[in-house]
């Protein structure tokens, strides 16, 4: 398997940006890890923020101890809020920076 093959692989299947860092392209590398790591802890905080409201909830007994319940109300969208606009960012953010950075390794010239 050569060197672009695996920097592909490495970039789509781990995270975005590791594949250049194969191909020693550390500054691009760089770039889109640090997009995909900015974008993963926006979505990870809103994900924290909407359990801990879940979680007091249910000690509160407004929702009961459903495993289903909770899961839909976990994976529901937030209809208004900057919150939730800022997460479809991220999310749009990530997908991106993971799509270029496989491109990009596709259209380099190998070494």
């Amino acid at each position: 398997m050569n060197q672009k093959l695996k920097a592909i692989i490495l970039s789509a299947l781990v995270f975005p940006g590791s594949g250049q860092f194969l191909i020693k392209r550390p500054v691009l590398g760089g770039i889109f890890a640090g997009l995909a790591l900015i974008s993963f802890s926006i979505i990870l905080m809103a994900m924290v923020e909407r359990s801990l409201l879940i979680a007091e909830k249910i000690q509160l007994g407004e929702i009961p101890l459903d495993i289903e319940m909770i899961t839909g109300l976990l994976l529901q969208q937030q209809t208004a809020g900057s919150s939730s606009y800022i997460v479809n960012i991220a999310w749009v953010m990530l997908l991106l920076a993971w799509l270029i950075s496989i491109i990009h390794l596709s259209l380099v010239k190998p070494e």
